[in-house]
C-alpha cells in the first residue's frame, strides 16, 4: 500500500477527454479523505487496453528518467531505492500490453507479473527479475540499468507491433 497524490483540477478530471485517466482512477484506485467524492461522477469501468494506456501512457519516459537518474546518482542507497521503484514502474506498465478487453485488473505486483508471464512466456524470467527488484533492490546498478533498457526497448516493440494490426 502507499499513499500517492495526483493533482488536478475539477474541471480537468471531469473532462471527457481524461475518462479513461483521470475517471478510472478515480473509480477504482483512490479512496475520497475529504470533500465530494468525485468518484460517484463515474459508473465502474470494465478492464481494457485502452485504460491501460491512459494511466501508463508516460512509462517510456518515466523509465528513461529513472535510467539517467539511477547512472547519476553517487549514492547506492539512492540507486537502490530508485532502482526499486523503477522495477514497480515497469511491472505496473506491462499492463499496456493487456488483451483488448476483458479478464480482471490486477491489484499486485505478483498479480501484473504473473499475467505478464503467461501472455509474454518468453519474457518470464526478465519478469521475475524486475519483480525481485521490486521487493529487494540488490543488482548492481550498471546490470539494473541494461535490463531496464533491454526491457523499454522490447515493450517498445511489442506496443509497435499491436498498435500496427
Amino acid at each position: 500500500m502507499k499513499i500517492d497524490f495526483d493533482l488536478g483540477t475539477r474541471q480537468e478530471v471531469l473532462d471527457p477527454a481524461h475518462l479513461y485517466s483521470w475517471g478510472y482512477w478515480l473509480k477504482h484506485e483512490c479512496r475520497c479523505i475529504h470533500g465530494a467524492d468525485l468518484a460517484q461522477q463515474f459508473e465502474a469501468f470494465e478492464p481494457s487496453r485502452a485504460i491501460a494506456q491512459a494511466v501508463n501512457g508516460d512509462y517510456v519516459q518515466v523509465l528513461n528518467d529513472y535510467l539517467q537518474r539511477i547512472a547519476g546518482t553517487r549514492n547506492d542507497t539512492e540507486a537502490l531505492r530508485l532502482q526499486r521503484e523503477a522495477a514497480r514502474k515497469l511491472i505496473r506498465a506491462t499492463n499496456v500490453l493487456r488483451p483488448c478487453s476483458g479478464g480482471f485488473w490486477p491489484r499486485t505486483l505478483e498479480e501484473f507479473a504473473d499475467c505478464f508471464a503467461q501472455l509474454h512466456p518468453g519474457m518470464a524470467q526478465s519478469m521475475a527479475f524486475f519483480l525481485a527488484q521490486s521487493r529487494t533492490p540488490e543488482a548492481p546498478r550498471a546490470r539494473f540499468n541494461a535490463e531496464l533498457s533491454a526491457f523499454i526497448s522490447w515493450i517498445r516493440r511489442q506496443r509497435a507491433a499491436s498498435t500496427a494490426v
